[in-house]
């Protein structure tokens, strides 16, 4: 028994594999062309949604107003490990809260932001990078300039007195950070395409095959 379904699985395969080859021959032209289709597709698609993507970023010190020896009130940049952390962990819920949103927007008199706004810190000091995105090269810099400004006063409520000193002034690229690869696109899809072509295809020639009630089945079995 088991090895008449042996026998079975064998034949079974190895008119799968002729019926691959054959349809190969038969229909290369058009699953070709599927391959072409799916990654002038995915060209298209990225192309009419793409939307540009600028970035302007500005590097600064924060120094937090302390007492020196003589009582006296100055800004300070020593800073330990702790309080470099905490600064870290605070700044994101600084750019978030709503008092420095409403601050921005009566300034740039808009009622909504036209970017997106991150900072990254140097580990285990006070050196921080303002990075904002925008659709608008101009609207970047401006919602950078005017968050700059701002910060050091919501700041106060969190951390206290701060002053950020600039380290580097602002930049702006001129250039889409998020410029679209299209021959990465392309042959993006034509691997999809591909992917498509062989399980369609084979589900074509292998569904056959294992039919009893099929001319080529019981050819090749004798049944």
């Amino acid at each position: 028994m088991n090895n008449e379904n042996n026998v079975e699985t064998i034949i079974d395969l190895g008119v799968f594999l002729r019926s691959m080859r054959k349809g190969l021959y038969k229909w290369f032209f058009v699953l070709l062309l599927v391959c072409i289709l799916f990654g002038a597709g995915m060209v298209l698609y990225n192309k009419t949604n793409y939307v540009p993507m600028y970035q302007a970023q500005s590097s600064f010190a924060v120094s937090m107003l302390s007492e020196t020896d003589e009582g006296d009130e100055e800004y300070g940049f020593n800073y330990n490990s702790r309080t470099a952390n905490q600064l870290t962990q605070l700044f994101p819920y600084i750019l978030e809260s709503d008092m420095l949103q409403d601050l921005m927007k009566n300034s740039l008199g808009t009622n909504e932001i036209n970017g997106v706004m991150l900072v990254k810190s140097v580990k285990n000091s006070n050196l921080f990078t303002l990075v904002v995105s925008s659709t608008s090269a101009k609207d970047a810099e401006e919602i950078l300039n005017v968050a700059l400004k701002y910060i050091p006063e919501v700041a106060q409520y969190v951390i206290g007195d701060t002053k950020l000193s600039i380290l580097k002034n602002a930049r702006v690229f001129s250039t889409p950070y998020n410029l679209p690869n299209y021959r990465r696109l392309l042959l993006q899809g034509i691997a999809i395409g591909l992917l498509f072509d062989v399980l369609f295809f084979s589900s074509l020639c292998y569904f056959p095959t294992n039919n009893p009630n099929t001319g080529r089945y019981k050819k090749a079995t004798g049944y």
